[in-house]
Parts: C-alpha cells; sequence; structure tokens
C-alpha cells in the first residue's frame, strides 16, 4: 500500500496541512528528479514549484493504480519537458549536467583512479545530455530513480513496450558514446550480452 494514500485523501478533503505534508515528502525527491533531466543549471526550485501547481490541479486525476510517486514522476516529466523546450536550456547546459555527479576523491582516493572516473562520467554525462528528451527521462527513470519497465510506463502514460524500447536506445546511444571515447573498449559487447538476457 502506498504510504501516500491517507495524505492525499486529507489534500482532496481540502487539509492544507496535508497539502505542506505531501510536499515536505516528495519536493527533494522531484527536486533531485529534475536537476539530473533538466541540468544543474535549470531553475530547478521553480520547476519543484511548478510540478506542485500542476500536482495541485491534477489530484483528482490520481486513481491510485500506480504509486503515487511513480505518478508525480509523470508530473515533472511533462513539467521539465516543457521547460526545456521551451528554452533549450539542455543544448546550452550539456556540459553541466556532469557536475552534480562527479566523484569527490576523498582520502586514499588513487588520483589517477578518480580522473579516470570523471572523465567516464563527464562522458555519461554529455552522452546523457545528447539524447533526445524521451530517451532522457527514461534513463533517468530507469538507471537513477530505480524505476523498472511498468512503472516508467505507468509514469509516462506510455505502454510497457515502449519504455523498454527507449530504454534500449538510450542504453545503446550512451554506450557508443563511452566506446567512442575509448572507455572499455568491451563495453559494447558486455551490453550487448546485457541485453539478450
Amino acid at each position: 500500500m502506498d504510504a501516500d494514500v491517507e495524505v492525499i485523501a486529507r489534500c482532496r478533503r481540502g487539509d492544507p496541512a496535508a497539502w505542506i505534508e505531501l510536499y515536505r515528502r516528495h519536493a527533494p525527491t522531484v527536486a533531485r528528479f529534475l536537476r539530473r533531466l533538466a541540468g544543474s543549471s535549470a531553475d530547478v526550485d521553480d520547476l519543484v514549484q511548478q510540478v506542485f501547481v500542476e500536482l495541485v490541479a491534477s489530484l483528482d486525476r490520481f486513481r491510485g493504480d500506480a504509486r503515487f510517486t511513480t505518478w508525480l514522476y509523470g508530473i515533472a516529466s511533462h513539467v521539465a519537458g516543457s521547460h526545456l523546450r521551451g528554452e533549450s536550456l539542455w543544448r546550452r547546459h550539456k556540459q553541466e549536467y556532469a557536475e552534480w555527479c562527479a566523484p569527490d576523491g576523498g582520502a586514499g582516493s588513487d588520483p589517477a583512479a578518480v580522473a579516470q572516473a570523471r572523465a567516464m562520467l563527464a562522458c555519461t554525462g554529455r552522452a546523457v545530455g545528447a539524447l533526445r528528451f524521451e530517451h532522457r527521462v527514461v534513463w533517468i527513470l530507469h538507471e537513477m530513480e530505480g524505476l523498472g519497465g511498468e512503472g516508467i510506463a505507468a509514469a509516462l502514460g506510455i505502454p510497457a513496450a515502449t519504455a523498454r524500447v527507449r530504454l534500449f536506445r538510450a542504453r545503446r546511444e550512451v554506450v557508443d558514446a563511452l566506446v567512442r571515447e575509448g572507455f572499455a573498449a568491451d563495453l559494447g559487447r558486455r551490453f550487448e550480452c546485457a541485453a539478450n538476457d
């Protein structure tokens, strides 16, 4: 059972404290997802606010046949897509995508390994940034938010087969970019084996 069911019921009855609780519970997750999807330079706070404005306007359409967070990812994807299409921020700031995930290189870390990891993350960030939006959102929902094919399909309102195809294509493009940049020449072969499992 979704832990938010009782809070959502209170929101539907017009309880302002329930809206605050729902926001506090989910705003950090939405912000993290939007930062990953739209890049670090996006106005994430404004986008989070827009997601919750959309949520207020559409909560009556939440049927409860999927987890609330899955449904919320769908709203956030729509808001981010509108933002990116309207301002083309992603194309202007692709390089910044990998900044949030660069390793720190704490005490005792091998400097060469840290440099290699940063270069690979930067390449991955550029590759994810270059993906078409519908592939990028599926990749992030799966690889970074942990949703499975059914969850992605529910969040985006697409068939599960479409979600799987988009994820396959996104992974293929990311792997191809890593191979082109010289990261693990056998990465492509491992990807093909994983895809056939």
